[in-house]
């Protein structure tokens, strides 16, 4: 049953993501001031900003009536299925690919979990790390938001190797 031990393991990182996420949101909401800078964390680039976001990524659908309980609904697909996809991908034959293939969906599992705690419990996800370039501002995330950046860019350049990789053997 060693297949079981590796979506196992994939889905307590998924839990212990989520975890550390919501620790650091009710971090950000006791100690920083809503719409306020909480201080640099990397000057020019990275700083504490607490923001309440009421839409998806990047603010997509922010302020959209009717957008929490379809949301919510699309959270919990997306959670369901990472959870799915972690136990069929721990089917696949011991190999560094299946390794990373198990530790990008616990990122996502982790990530979307850690939104949809919040989108049910809050109505809107915590946001604390304000991302600019000079003097453009790009963006507000957390740590879900990254991970689950993180965990898609990991699938895809998994596809992408899995792509050459067959396109080679063909040849």
């Amino acid at each position: 049953m060693p297949e079981m031990r590796g979506a196992l393991i994939a889905w307590a990182g998924a839990a212990a993501i989520a975890g550390v996420d919501l620790w650091l949101k009710s971090l950000a909401e006791a100690h920083l001031s809503l719409g306020e800078s909480g201080g640099a964390l990397i000057p020019g680039v990275l700083e504490l900003f607490l923001v309440h976001n009421t839409g998806a990524a990047f603010g997509w659908m922010a302020g959209v009536g009717g957008a929490a309980p379809f949301l919510i609904g699309v959270s919990l697909l997306a959670s369901l299925l990472f959870g799915y996809f972690i136990w069929h991908s721990a089917q696949m034959d011991a190999s560094r690919q299946r390794t990373w293939t198990l530790v990008a969906f616990a990122m996502l599992l982790g990530g979307a979990l850690g939104n949809l705690y919040d989108r049910i419990v809050h109505g809107h996800v915590i946001d604390y790390l304000h991302l600019h370039l000079a003097d453009s501002s790009m963006f507000v995330f957390n740590l879900a938001d990254a991970l689950l950046s993180v965990g898609v860019g990991i699938v895809l350049l998994l596809q992408y190797l899995g792509m050459r990789q067959t396109s080679e053997a063909a040849d």
